[in-house]
C-alpha cells in the first residue's frame, strides 16, 4: 500500500498472492487498484484462473514428456527388429 501525507496524488493499493506449495509453487499473482477491495476482488477473480492454467501447464509438460519416452520405445523396438534381421539374414548368408 502505498499512503503517504507528503506525496498527494491518489493511493494505490496493492494485493500480491504468492504460493509456495508442492502442487502449485510458484505461483506468484499481483494486483493493484485505487481501492484495496478492488485490488483484492481481482486478485480473488484471477486465482481460480491463474491456478487452472498452472495445472494445464504442468499436464501438457507431463504428457510431452510420455509421448518423447514412448517414441523412444518405439525406436529402440525397431531398431532391435532390425538388427535382428540383420543378425539373422547374416546368419543364413554363412551357411549357404
Amino acid at each position: 500500500m502505498d499512503n503517504s501525507q507528503f506525496k498527494p496524488g491518489p493511493d494505490l493499493f496493492k494485493v500480491k498472492l504468492v504460493i509456495a506449495g508442492k502442487k502449485y509453487g510458484g505461483v506468484i499473482l499481483e494486483k493493484s487498484s485505487v481501492s484495496l477491495y478492488t485490488a483484492l476482488g481481482d486478485v480473488y477473480e484471477r486465482t481460480l484462473e491463474r491456478l487452472n492454467r498452472f495445472g494445464d501447464r504442468q499436464r501438457v509438460k507431463n504428457r510431452t514428456l510420455a509421448r518423447k519416452i514412448l517414441q523412444q520405445n518405439e525406436n529402440d523396438q525397431v531398431d532391435r527388429k532390425y538388427e535382428e534381421h540383420s543378425q539373422r539374414s547374416i546368419e543364413t548368408e554363412c551357411f549357404k
